[in-house]
């Protein structure tokens, strides 16, 4: 059994996960109930992936404001060493 902490990108809490090698622990946040998945790679899996490991993972993500949903079923990687960027005009959420 493995254990590993990961901070939750919506509010910074530390939320622990726990597998083995080869399993997907799907988390959710108990601050802001934002949903998660963990892998834990095989030994030898993640020394042959290391340098192509994605950082940011994201999978059908859907968010709302007051009713408008401003993004709706995204999905994109950002591989180690990628430089990712939102572009939009001012006041359209990108902090968000």
């Amino acid at each position: 059994m493995i254990s590993k902490t990961v901070e939750c990108p919506g509010c910074k809490t530390h939320v622990e996960a726990h597998g083995n090698p080869g399993e997907i622990a799907y988390l959710s946040c108990p601050n802001c109930n934002l949903k998660g998945k963990v892998t834990f790679l095989k030994e030898e899996d993640e020394i042959k992936t290391i340098s192509n490991i994605n950082t940011i993972e994201v999978k059908n993500l859907t968010k709302s404001f007051n009713g408008f949903k401003a993004l709706d079923n995204i999905s994109f990687n950002v591989k180690r060493g990628e430089i990712l960027g939102f572009l939009g005009p001012n006041g359209s959420g990108k902090t968000n």
